[in-house]
């Protein structure tokens, strides 16, 4: 199969707020093409465009695309990929760690830095999803199959790392009614982000988010200051 072009995007309103990807990917040889725009709960506009580019990536070896030209407008996320930044914040590590390990699967790949106004159709995915609270999916390049395929290799503390995290934490969000709150996973530890101004809410629940977190399986659970750089 020749080479597949994908754009990626994801966004957050808030930063961290509610969150969606886009991507669209392209056969250059016909313009057939499969765009995808999907919400992931609340979180933050980096994870959102290093969950797009993974799950961009997913789909194409599900159908056993071999070669991928990767286009996005984060310039983190582009230069942790190729290895001129490093990966400090533990909330990308999982994501980028996914990817990485997606990548390997391919024979051919590469990664390029594009402009926001280079970028409107993935950008466009993302506002669809978000405005309409809803996937959205337009075109079907080759009757793409967007479900998991069992070879296709995965990190075995990613299998529904992103699904149940976002569960928790929109359980979280919503029972205590927090304007802030993020959640990364590691092992059976799970991490709690708050503001400075909303950490006592924490701590006067902390019984309660302890016994929901067991609910998912979770052994430990450690709360922390929020610090804003990512």
């Amino acid at each position: 199969m020749e080479k597949i072009v994908i754009y990626t995007d994801g966004g957050s309103r808030g930063n961290p707020g509610p969150s969606a990807i886009g991507y669209k990917i392209i056969q250059p040889s016909t313009g057939e093409f499969l765009c995808i725009g999907e919400e992931i709960g609340e979180t933050t506009n980096n994870i959102a465009e290093y969950t797009a580019l993974c799950e961009s990536l997913r789909v194409c070896l599900c159908n056993h695309v071999k070669s991928v030209e990767v286009y996005m407008d984060s310039e983190l996320v582009v230069k942790q990929i190729i290895g001129n930044y490093r990966v400090k914040n533990i909330n990308l590590k999982p994501l980028y760690e996914q990817a990485k390990n997606y990548i390997s699967q391919l024979s051919d790949f590469s990664i390029h830095h594009i402009l926001r106004g280079k970028n409107k159709e993935a950008d466009r995915l993302v506002n669809l999803a978000l405005d309409n609270k809803a996937r959205i999916q337009e075109g079907n390049l080759f009757n793409l199959n967007v479900s998991k395929r069992e070879d296709v290799k995965e990190i075995s503390e990613m299998k529904g790392y992103l699904h149940q995290k976002h569960l928790f934490q929109d359980f979280l969000m919503k029972e205590l009614k927090l304007s802030y709150l993020s959640v990364s996973v590691k092992d059976k530890q799970v991490m709690i982000w708050v503001s400075a101004q909303e950490f006592g809410v924490i701590l006067e629940n902390r019984i309660a988010i302890i016994n929901k977190a067991k609910e998912f399986g979770y052994e430990q659970v450690v709360l922390n200051l929020k610090s804003y750089d990512e």
